[in-house]
């Protein structure tokens, strides 16, 4: 953290942290003026030395349980200042609070404070002779493929193309067996990665550097296939678990500790204090949360948003650099050994791997120089493209032709670096030098008590963090328990045969609401299965713990919904008043509700994805409840499905709240025909089982939660992601195909004039003009519970200044027609469109998927040089990017660069906003606007040529440093204007330009800007959109048929639901329609109408929220930018459902219309039994 502005605010947080320390509970609270002084790392003077020696021999004679928990503290005494004295604390029982302020007393400024503590560590460590585990990693010969289906045409999902694979795949026929090509990923590299070193893998998108780290880590994709050799410490992969070895937990730690303790005590080794209790506390087993969480999030500078939600794409949260900081946390908050994280390889070959100084020497060697004012980054990514090689050819006296990967990798293996690491490979490694702790063969670190524990905290912190899920629930749970028990209002209905039925019909209501109250665990799960699946990557826990404990923590919320429901509706219903009767039917909603989440859990676990789980789910829904034995019952069923009435969980709960019902007393007056009502009643539905029978539901169901739940176990453990085949175009495999032929050749690359940044359309240049701009935000609860007694918190002071699943193609255009004004003719906007996707270089990408970003489709840079396109179709004056190029690498960043640039080109004024930018982007600016925290300018101005203004501005400020020769401008501009750097100087930059000439100039120039230039036109926008109403909903209506005719797992999902309910109708209520003969036959019939059309019903009304929740976030954007008015977009969406909806009722009419084609065909009347076929003679049989 850096440190404050001035003295007064360092002097006011003293007082708030002596306030604070004072007030501390247990072993801090006598700690107040060590936390109150600054604490140096510095070993101890020499006045103090032998009194130290002394307490620490004393404090040596604890237990080494007592030992290896406790530490000290040094405080100054009042009484006598210079003597010191120990304050002896239990690393185990640090609250939040006190781990906060031990880390702020450790760690004031990260950026220099940590490398301190991290050498005083080693010099502990060194004292001892205690080394640590390391890990050599060594990898020969690897070789990584993918398989790929090669496709005609263009790549796309279509319902057409998605169909066609799946009879493929289910017929498996050789004529019909796609044709499939192999490409290679990574080709035939070894090298050696030493420990105690960092190696940067740099290369393009699309070079294998994922594959590559996956592959050494262990976790490579299981479609891709791997040869070769890959050890860690001489052990192969396979042999060890590199998971574990890569990142692991506490135990090692606790390991290392007590070997530094024993062998301290030994030499005699007396340990600075604050070092002894961060390592102690660091490394002790026992609390939930260890100091090391605090130290890894002040390092990463998360430290200040630790208590923020991570947020997603409509809820916000932490910024998107902050997301990647958080990343590296999971990974390094344990003493990690090796880490792999993603992002000189290319096309799969290893360019270089050797020291980082002598890289520029081996391309100069090649014939390449990187310029003076070039990050070397930069240079190496840019330095083995076909398309930027050439500018950085140094051999003059020779023609530049393009150098190929493998000629670059040629020339290392021959090179002294090449040889050596050919020769370090070839030596075996001794395992038995190899640390005790370096490799793990255990998969777990802890006991399984211990990740039980951990994983039940973990389910219970997520269960308060949905709480809002389960009050919801539990509210519409009342309203519609409310609603039930004044239909069903017991002095309406009376103990008789007719009102038999209503009762039947309520016990039946309940259970169908206590099942379908478990349904959104479908979307829960499939929520955390992507986090799940990456931490049984790396080792977290077992998927038995993770199982267990959402079952286990399940069970309250089961228990709450039953009670719920139970206590509002059992008496108002007028059910069997005992309350033996009443304690039963909860036991019975209860394991219901209980085996319902346990079911629709299960499904999700196996299905995966949401519309998938959805679907299934849904469907799952309509077999219980149409052999649950209410809908048809037992006996009206045919004979070969009755068993499928004993597979339904519903079935038993049918049983169970009807023999507890209608066995009662009051039940059992006689009727018409001498019978108990109840009886009779229980008769009548096939539910008539003797009283026991509720115990045989309730072990019934038990038997079903165990079951789903072992599912559940099971799929967690052998089941992967969902994934989707490698489908290429054999377009673009010939083009694979041509590109391995150039590695093997050297070609020469013709420059080719392009009129890119021409644009079609004219525009109206804009200035824009801004002056004291301020801006406030509703100050956080959490900041007013801290003290902060402002009601809004300031972020702008005193500003002035002047300044989805359709193609690439397809998303620019649906802009441009929205957008552009009515008037222009088709083909000028298709030109200017195409003028756009050439401007931002995305033409050769046009016919791509856009894909859901992270999981498919377009990668990050493209997708930000497309938001650029679509809204540079608008035709605007003035573009705001916010952060364009952040979570790129330099190559990547440099291609949004130069569309930006080629933007800025056609004489539009863009406005950008990045973080920590190279020298390349950052030169590539005019002006800059420099702000610190809280909002402030601290510079607004020119550039200049090789940023000579900025420079020359920072460099005239009293005390701040020159900028070293090469060194980047916007690295350089920010540490010294840094917080940290403000207080050692004691000035305020936002002050200084305050008093600057610059400052003076930019408020006559906004004067100047704000007064309109003669013949300039008003601003005039005589229409909220551009397209009229009629425009509008066919563009709309547009987007979303493709959308629809390119979402297969939606719409075929759907075919398939109705495909199998409709067969499953038919099979159930065969012959039903032509024996209404009594009441119950009639009951049939409407139940298969109920059934029909509430199912159907809620399976479209389902399946469409995961569809429609991934368009929202579309529709937002696209409305705030002024494209369409909501009612055209929502117009067209419902009118696109039309026909998929019209589709999906054909069939389930002519499925189920053909049982009873069937039927009559097989009755005995068009063709005599005696002359039926033999194989077709059952048919008649069954229809009798």
């Amino acid at each position: 953290m850096a440190s404050l502005d001035d003295s007064n605010e360092k002097e006011s947080l003293r007082t708030e942290l002596s306030d604070i320390s004072r007030s501390l509970r247990s072993t801090f609270g006598h700690l107040s003026s060590s936390f109150r002084n600054n604490i140096t790392l510095n070993s101890l003077d020499d006045n103090g030395e032998n009194q130290q020696s002394q307490q620490w021999a004393e404090f040596s004679k604890f237990s080494t349980f007592k030992h290896s928990r406790s530490s000290s503290f040094d405080e100054d005494n009042k009484n006598t200042p210079d003597a010191k004295r120990m304050q002896v604390v239990d690393v185990t029982k640090l609250d939040a609070l006190e781990r906060h302020m031990l880390i702020e007393k450790l760690i004031k400024h990260a950026e220099h404070d940590n490398l301190q503590l991290l050498q005083h560590i080693k010099k502990r460590m060194d004292k001892v002779g205690v080394r640590l585990p390391t890990v050599e990693v060594k990898y020969t010969n690897m070789h990584v493929e993918a398989e790929c289906k090669v496709v005609h045409g263009k790549p796309l999902p279509t319902l057409w193309n998605s169909l066609q694979s799946m009879i493929s795949d289910i017929a498996k026929l050789p004529g019909l067996k796609p044709k499939a090509a192999k490409i290679n990923i990574i080709d035939d590299i070894s090298g050696i990665i030493k420990p105690g070193r960092i190696t940067l893998l740099l290369g393009p998108p699309g070079c294998g550097k994922t594959s590559f780290l996956k592959a050494l880590s262990g976790n490579l994709d299981k479609s891709l296939k791997m040869t070769g050799n890959i050890s860690y410490n001489g052990y192969n992969l396979k042999d060890i678990v590199p998971q574990k070895t890569s990142a692991y937990g506490i135990g090692s730690r606790a390991e290392i500790m007590d070997e530094i303790r024993i062998k301290e005590k030994e030499a005699g080794v007396f340990p600075d204090p604050d070092i002894d209790i961060f390592m102690k506390a660091i490394s002790v087993e026992g609390p939930k949360e260890t100091l090391q969480t605090n130290y890894i999030l002040k390092i990463l500078g998360l430290d200040t948003c630790a208590d923020v939600f991570v947020g997603n794409a409509m809820k916000r949260g932490i910024s998107g650099g902050e997301k990647k900081r958080l990343t590296t946390g999971e990974m390094i908050v344990g003493p990690t050994k090796a880490l792999f994280m993603d992002e000189i390889s290319s096309e799969g070959k290893i360019v270089y791997h050797g020291p980082r100084s002598q890289i520029l020497e081996f391309f100069e060697g090649c014939g390449f120089r990187c310029p003076e004012r070039k990050g070397v980054a930069d240079f190496l990514q840019e330095v083995i493209s076909r398309k930027d090689q050439a500018q950085y050819w140094n051999q003059t006296e020779h023609a530049h032709s393009y150098v190929t990967v493998r000629t670059f990798y040629e020339k290392f293996k021959q090179s002294h670096l090449g040889k050596k690491s050919d020769e370090e490979i070839s030596e075996k490694k001794s395992m038995s030098k190899s640390h005790d702790n370096s490799i793990s063969f255990s998969v777990y670190s802890l006991s399984k008590w211990t990740l039980f524990k951990a994983c039940m905290a973990r389910e219970f912190l997520l269960m308060r963090r949905n709480s809002f899920i389960y009050i919801f629930k539990s509210a519409q749970l009342i309203i519609i328990a409310s609603i039930t028990m004044t239909v069903f209002l017991r002095s309406r209905m009376n103990i008789d045969a007719l009102d038999a039925d209503k009762y039947l019909g309520a016990l039946f209501y309940s259970l169908v609401i206590i099942l379908v109250d478990g349904f959104p665990e479908v979307s829960m799960t499939v929520a955390r299965l992507a986090v799940f699946y990456k931490q049984r990557e790396l080792c977290f826990y077992p998927a038995w713990g993770y199982a267990i404990s959402a079952a286990i923590l399940k069970i309250p919320l089961s228990l709450l919904e039953s009670v719920i429901w139970v206590c509002l509706t059992y008496y108002v219903i007028g059910y069997s008043p005992e309350p033996g009767r009443f304690f039963r039917h909860l036991l019975l909603l209860f394991s219901v509700h209980w085996t319902s989440i346990s079911m629709f859990r299960f499904i999700a676990s196996l299905l995966r994805t949401v519309v998938a789980s959805t679907t299934t789910a849904s469907l799952s829904i309509l077999v219980v409840l149409l052999f649950g034995g209410f809908i048809i019952p037992k006996s009206s069923m045919p004979l070969w499905l009755e068993w499928a009435f004993w597979l339904s969980p519903l079935s038993y709960g049918e049983i169970g709240l009807a023999v507890n019902e209608f066995l009662a007393p009051r039940w059992q007056k006689l009727g018409s025909t001498n019978i108990p009502i109840g009886i009779t009643t229980l008769d009548n539905r096939s539910l008539n089982f003797d009283g026991h029978f509720f115990w045989i539901s309730i072990s019934v169901l038990s038997g079903f939660i165990l079951f789903f739940n072992i599912g559940f176990i099971l799929a967690l453990s052998f089941l992967n992601p969902p994934g989707s085949r490698a489908i290429v175009s054999s377009v673009k495999l010939s083009q694979i195909q041509r590109s391995e032929e150039f590695t093997n050749t050297n070609y020469h690359v013709e420059e080719k004039c392009s009129n890119r940044g021409k644009a079609v359309l004219p525009f109206e240049p804009t200035s824009l003009v801004f002056q004291d701009v301020q801006y406030y935000v509703n100050a956080p609860s959490e900041m007013r519970e801290r003290g902060f007694s402002q009601q809004k918190l300031q972020i702008l002071h005193d500003i002035t200044g002047a300044l989805r699943p359709v193609t690439v193609e397809e998303s620019v255009t649906f802009s441009a027609w929205l957008r552009l004004h009515s008037q222009i003719n088709a083909k000028t906007k298709y030109s200017f469109v195409k003028d756009v996707l050439q401007t931002v270089e995305l033409d050769g990408l046009k016919d791509a998927l856009v894909g859901i970003p992270g999981v498919s489709g377009l990668s990050t840079e493209q997708r930000k040089r497309l938001t650029i396109a679509v809204e540079l179709v608008a035709n605007p004056s003035i573009l705001f990017m916010d952060e364009p190029t952040t979570g790129l690498d330099a190559r990547a960043a440099a291609i949004v660069m130069r569309a930006v640039k080629n933007v800025a080109d056609t004489g539009r004024t863009i406005v950008c906003t990045i973080h920590q930018p190279s020298i390349d982007i950052f030169e590539a600016f005019d002006e800059l606007i420099l702000l610190k925290s809280g909002g402030r300018v601290i510079y607004s101005g020119l550039l200049g040529q090789n940023s000579s203004n900025v420079i020359e501005y920072f460099e005239r400020i009293p005390g701040v440093a020159s900028i070293d020769k090469n060194y980047n401008p916007a690295t350089w501009m920010l540490e010294v204007t840094s917080k940290s750097a403000e207080a050692e100087l004691g000035l305020d930059f936002a002050q200084v330009y305050q008093s600057s000439a610059l400052h003076e100039r930019n408020k006559e120039l906004v004067k100047s800007l704000s007064i309109p230039p003669p013949g300039s036109a008003e601003l005039l926008f005589p229409t909220r959109f551009s397209q009229n109403s009629w425009g509008q909903f066919k563009s709309c209506l547009w987007k979303q048929h493709l959308s629809y005719w390119r979402s297969p797992s939606y719409n075929l999902m759907r075919l398939m639901f109705m495909i199998f309910s409709s067969f499953l109708f038919g099979l159930v209520f065969w012959d039903q329609g032509k024996k209404i003969d009594n009441q119950q036959s009639l009951f049939n019939m409407l139940g298969l109408i109920f059934s029909a059309t509430i199912f159907c019903g809620i399976n479209n009304s389902s399946s469409v929220i995961p569809y429609v929740t991934t368009e929202r976030d579309v529709l937002y954007r696209e409305r705030f930018a002024g494209m369409y008015a909501p009612w055209a977009y929502g117009l067209a969406q419902v009118t696109i459902e039309v026909p998929y909806i019209f589709v999906l009722s054909l069939v389930y009419v002519i499925i189920t219309s053909s049982s009873y084609t069937m039927l009559n065909l097989f009755s005995g009347f068009i063709i005599p039994q005696p002359q039926i076929p033999k194989w077709w003679l059952w048919f008649n049989f069954q229809r009798r």
